[in-house]
């Protein structure tokens, strides 16, 4: 026989692996780009401020695969999305995620814990262009 047959990965846990990733690798020039076009389109609205058409389709591209309609609605509406990507940046750091743990509970099949190990440096290059919210 030989042959050995590595155990099923859970997708989800693929998932939150893929999202940390994303959302703790710090700063991403994509991320303060689109948050910056977002700040300029703003910038001439008045009343209520939706989301630009770009801003808001650059979020479901990069945090849409992510989350279930209704965990996007409400990561969205918490409006803390690309907080690590702008603080990174305003603050010279630098984080890039080495390990991440994930683990299903067993009590509650649909939950899991994690731990992300995040490597940190303060950086010495020069800030990307970020515009403040009015």
């Amino acid at each position: 026989m030989g042959c050995t047959q590595e155990e099923p990965q859970d997708k989800n846990i693929e998932l939150i692996q893929a999202f940390l990733k994303y959302e703790l690798n710090t700063p991403n020039k994509e991320a303060i780009q689109a948050q910056n076009e977002w700040y300029e389109w703003i910038e001439g609205q008045q009343g209520s401020i939706p989301f630009s058409k770009e801003y808001d389709a650059y979020l479901k591209d990069n945090y849409g695969p992510y989350f279930s309609e209704s965990g996007y609605k409400k990561l969205i509406s918490r409006n803390q999305i690309l907080m690590f990507h702008i603080t990174a940046n305003e603050y010279d750091h630098q984080t890039t995620v080495s390990k991440i743990d994930v683990e299903q509970s067993k009590d509650t099949p649909t939950n899991y814990y994690f731990t992300a190990y995040i490597d940190y440096k303060k950086t010495e290059k020069k800030k990307l262009m970020q515009k403040s919210q009015v």
